[in-house]
């Protein structure tokens, strides 16, 4: 009770302090002022009058900050001479003790602190962006995600585009990186004090893909479960990485907090953002299975918002840890982090963390390959797909032939590309572009469907401001690293030639025709398969 009162008399008393100094208005006038116009609007308005107030604040600040600092630097003469002058100033040193002197202008815990409330770009993305997939997933119920959004709002084409990519390249893909960084930390485990052996990392990688789409292809409710405990596993892991890099911090072990960006460049701050937005990946494929949820107003922008913010709490919290003990370069060159903090930090977590993470990754792919196969039931039923893609167990109803092709594909990305890095910018950059033609989407949605009800609409600014940045980032990456996204290229080539044998071409020869149907019969009859009675 007593924090709200003080909070309220601070957050009232300073817009009237601010008020009565560029006005030269009585303060008490300005703070009567302010507490009245704040309450009549908060109580006629309610919490979307609020929340317009709070866009359009930030909206002026915006507009009113971008002139002052373009004119600001024409008269300095530019960045590095405002650099130059902050730095002879003594205004962006950084004071080496650990301390938090107000009298100090830029100490390491100032700094640390300061790092936790920024609008960092890898918070503010995912964050809009699950706004703005919460609306489309409320006001289009339907399993399908970005397939169903991207179909409505542009054409078939741009549709069957997000579920090839999604197919042939994004889940794969995913599913490899979570095989391999499984497989790098369980062969760390034994080979940490020398080079890890590729192709012992690969057999391993085999080996627990085998597994992983064993279990998907047994039960969709054993892999449901085992994903929650693989999460339990995962959370728990990293748990014991912020305790101990808080208690590392305590003690003043923040050395690598000082030069973080040290011999960077454009291309590589493209790479890294994608690495950095890579772990908050995954919030949008709850709309991918929104069939199966009892309540989707409620429960889908709860677990979408919940979920992430979670997400973010966590993983800076663990980059934050890693920091006390690795540098930047020893983290990048690193095959498995979390083992060599384990190392330096607390010896007997070396037995712990990589089962934790192993566990984690594993439960990741699993979770890539459960959702395949609602993309395929949804596109086949639109007649997108081969509905060969879609047909179910007679008994389990699990799209056995859609994971069996996911699985092909992963072992193909395995021992054809297995750099992570590659890995990682590469289902980024087509990731990114899926999410930003989306949101496109819900944009055009809104002008075509202006009627439709919507449980929940977000503010025109924030895809606006979201699909800024997301363009950003795509051009910049294929300006500056072209070589590593040249397979996502590639894979997009064969969209248009797929869809047009897929699709657009109804009348195919009554030869082909007769043998696709014994090739869809014999394949029946092996795995027990039937249609779905959405294609029948």
């Amino acid at each position: 009770m007593t924090y709200q009162l003080v909070y309220m008399a601070v957050v009232l008393y300073t817009p009237a302090l601010a008020l009565s100094q560029t006005t030269e208005l009585n303060i008490w006038l300005s703070v009567i002022a302010v507490g009245v116009i704040c309450t009549f609007y908060s109580s006629v308005g309610g919490l979307k009058a609020v929340i317009w107030t709070d866009v359009l604040q930030s909206v002026i600040m915006l507009v009113g900050l971008l002139p002052a600092i373009i004119q600001g630097l024409i008269l300095v003469g530019g960045f590095k001479r405002t650099f130059f002058i902050a730095y002879s100033g003594g205004r962006i040193e950084f004071d080496k003790n650990f301390n938090s002197y107000p009298q100090q202008y830029q100490t390491p815990y100032l700094s640390q602190q300061q790092m936790q409330y920024q609008p960092q770009q890898q918070s503010y993305n995912p964050y809009s962006g699950a706004l703005c997939y919460a609306e489309l997933g409320c006001s289009y119920v339907s399993s399908g995600g970005d397939y169903i959004y991207l179909r409505l709002a542009f054409s078939n084409l741009i549709g069957f585009l997000r579920v090839w990519i999604d197919v042939v390249l994004l889940r794969p893909v995913l599913v490899v990186l979570s095989i391999l960084t499984a497989s790098n930390y369980l062969v760390y485990w034994f080979y940490s004090t020398c080079t890890l052996p590729r192709i012992l990392v690969k057999c391993l990688s085999s080996f627990l893909l085998l597994i992983v789409g064993f279990i998907n292809l047994i039960s969709a409710t054993s892999t449901k479960r085992l994903h929650q405990v693989y999460n339990y596993f995962k959370i728990g892991s990293l748990v014991f990485i912020i305790v101990a890099g808080i208690y590392r911090m305590y003690f003043g072990r923040i050395e690598n907090f000082f030069e973080p960006f040290e011999g960077s460049t454009y291309g590589k701050i493209t790479g890294a953002l994608y690495a950095g937005l890579f772990p908050y990946t995954g919030w949008h494929c709850v709309n991918n299975v929104i069939d199966d949820l009892k309540d989707p107003n409620r429960i889908l922008p709860r677990s979408i918002i919940i979920s992430l913010l979670i997400c973010i709490l966590i993983y800076f919290f663990t980059f934050s840890s890693y920091f006390t003990v690795s540098s930047a370069y020893d983290i990048l060159i690193s095959d498995a982090t979390a083992v060599s903090f384990a190392e330096c930090v607390l010896p007997f977590l070396l037995y712990i963390i990589p089962i934790g993470i192993t566990m984690s990754c594993v439960g990741t792919a699993s979770g890539n390959l459960f959702i395949v196969g609602q993309m395929f039931k949804v596109a086949g039923r639109d007649g997108l797909m081969p509905y060969i893609f879609s047909m179910k167990h007679y008994e389990s109803d699990i799209r056995i032939i859609a994971i069996l092709f996911e699985i092909i594909l992963s072992f193909i990305f395995l021992y054809f590309m297995s750099n992570i890095r590659k890995l990682i910018i590469c289902v980024g950059m087509i990731n990114w572009t899926c999410i930003l033609l989306t949101v496109v989407g819900l944009i055009v949605l809104r002008y075509k469907h202006p009627n439709r009800e919507r449980p929940i609409k977000v503010p025109l600014i924030i895809p606006i401001v979201f699909i800024s940045i997301l363009i950003i980032l795509i051009v910049t990456s294929v300006l500056t690293d072209l070589e590593n996204i040249s397979t996502s290229l590639f894979l997009l080539t064969t969209t248009i030639p797929t869809y047009m044998f897929c699709v657009m071409w109804k009348k195919k020869p009554s030869d082909f025709n007769c043998r696709y149907n014994s090739f869809v019969i014999m394949l029946q009859k092996l795995f027990h398969i039937i249609y779905d009675e959405h294609n029948e």
